[in-house]
Protein backbone atom coordinates (compact mmCIF):
# COMPACT_ATOMS: atom_id res chain seq x y z
CA UNK A 1 0.00 0.00 0.00
CA UNK A 2 1.56 3.53 -0.72
CA UNK A 3 -1.22 5.41 1.75
CA UNK A 4 -0.62 6.23 5.33
CA UNK A 5 -2.50 7.62 8.00
CA UNK A 6 -1.50 10.37 9.37
CA UNK A 7 -2.55 11.44 12.91
CA UNK A 8 -2.31 14.99 14.20
CA UNK A 9 -2.25 14.83 18.40
CA UNK A 10 -2.65 17.78 20.61
CA UNK A 11 -2.15 18.36 24.48
CA UNK A 12 -2.60 20.63 26.72
CA UNK A 13 -1.10 21.15 30.29
CA UNK A 14 -3.26 22.38 32.96
CA UNK A 15 -1.93 22.70 36.84
CA UNK A 16 -4.53 22.01 39.57
CA UNK A 17 -3.75 22.15 43.68
CA UNK A 18 -4.96 18.98 45.46
CA UNK A 19 -5.51 20.13 49.00
CA UNK A 20 -5.10 16.26 50.16
CA UNK A 21 -1.59 17.08 49.61
CA UNK A 22 -1.16 20.88 49.51
CA UNK A 23 0.25 20.83 46.45
CA UNK A 24 -0.21 21.62 42.67
CA UNK A 25 -0.02 19.45 40.20
CA UNK A 26 0.73 19.22 36.33
CA UNK A 27 -2.48 17.37 34.51
CA UNK A 28 -1.27 16.32 30.82
CA UNK A 29 -4.34 15.56 28.53
CA UNK A 30 -3.30 14.17 25.21
CA UNK A 31 -6.05 13.91 22.22
CA UNK A 32 -6.43 13.22 18.68
CA UNK A 33 -6.84 16.63 16.86
CA UNK A 34 -7.01 15.34 12.97
CA UNK A 35 -7.15 11.86 11.29
CA UNK A 36 -5.66 12.67 7.79
CA UNK A 37 -5.92 10.00 4.86
CA UNK A 38 -8.37 7.78 7.24
CA UNK A 39 -11.57 7.12 4.76
CA UNK A 40 -9.18 6.30 1.94
CA UNK A 41 -7.20 3.73 3.69
CA UNK A 42 -10.13 1.92 4.86
CA UNK A 43 -11.31 1.77 1.28
CA UNK A 44 -8.07 0.41 0.30
CA UNK A 45 -8.12 -2.32 3.02
CA UNK A 46 -11.29 -3.54 2.50
CA UNK A 47 -10.93 -3.53 -1.50
CA UNK A 48 -7.92 -5.85 -0.62
CA UNK A 49 -8.69 -7.54 2.50
CA UNK A 50 -12.75 -7.83 2.39
CA UNK A 51 -15.16 -5.94 4.68
CA UNK A 52 -15.51 -8.61 7.37
CA UNK A 53 -11.94 -8.74 7.76
CA UNK A 54 -11.45 -4.67 8.25
CA UNK A 55 -14.65 -4.67 10.85
CA UNK A 56 -12.72 -7.68 12.53
CA UNK A 57 -9.68 -6.19 12.91
CA UNK A 58 -11.01 -2.37 13.98
CA UNK A 59 -13.39 -4.02 16.85
CA UNK A 60 -9.76 -5.84 18.29
CA UNK A 61 -8.00 -2.90 18.24
CA UNK A 62 -11.33 -0.99 20.03
CA UNK A 63 -11.06 -3.29 22.79
CA UNK A 64 -7.54 -3.26 23.08
CA UNK A 65 -7.27 0.13 23.30
CA UNK A 66 -9.88 0.71 25.67
CA UNK A 67 -8.34 -1.97 28.15
CA UNK A 68 -5.41 -0.30 27.84
CA UNK A 69 -6.36 3.38 28.67
CA UNK A 70 -7.73 1.81 31.42
CA UNK A 71 -5.22 -0.25 32.86
CA UNK A 72 -2.77 2.41 34.58
CA UNK A 73 0.42 1.00 32.96
CA UNK A 74 3.80 2.68 33.05
CA UNK A 75 5.10 3.80 29.77
CA UNK A 76 7.49 0.56 29.36
CA UNK A 77 3.95 -1.90 30.33
CA UNK A 78 2.37 -0.19 27.79
CA UNK A 79 4.93 -0.24 25.01
CA UNK A 80 5.50 -3.90 25.64
CA UNK A 81 1.61 -4.37 25.31
CA UNK A 82 1.35 -2.44 22.24
CA UNK A 83 4.27 -4.34 20.62
CA UNK A 84 2.98 -7.64 21.48
CA UNK A 85 -0.66 -6.66 19.88
CA UNK A 86 0.38 -4.65 16.98
CA UNK A 87 2.42 -8.05 15.98
CA UNK A 88 -0.38 -10.42 16.22
CA UNK A 89 -3.91 -8.84 17.55
CA UNK A 90 -5.52 -11.63 16.46
CA UNK A 91 -3.48 -14.22 19.44
CA UNK A 92 -3.17 -11.20 21.75
CA UNK A 93 -7.01 -10.74 21.77
CA UNK A 94 -7.15 -13.84 23.76
CA UNK A 95 -5.49 -12.80 26.43
CA UNK A 96 -7.01 -9.49 26.55
CA UNK A 97 -9.32 -10.17 29.76
CA UNK A 98 -6.01 -11.09 31.84
CA UNK A 99 -4.83 -6.81 30.95
CA UNK A 100 -5.13 -5.46 34.36
CA UNK A 101 -7.94 -3.15 35.08
CA UNK A 102 -8.07 -0.15 37.56
CA UNK A 103 -6.84 -0.70 41.27
CA UNK A 104 -6.05 -4.52 40.20
CA UNK A 105 -2.31 -5.51 40.35
CA UNK A 106 -0.56 -5.71 37.40
CA UNK A 107 0.18 -9.34 36.25
CA UNK A 108 3.73 -10.60 36.20
CA UNK A 109 4.26 -10.88 32.61
CA UNK A 110 3.89 -7.13 32.33
CA UNK A 111 5.92 -6.11 34.88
Amino acid sequence: MSIAVVVELGMTKQSRYNEATNVYELVTHRFVKAMYNFNEYLQILSKTYGEDYVTKQLQYRRAFLTRAVSSELNYEQLANLLYAFYKDPEKFIKDIEAMPRRNQATPNRLR
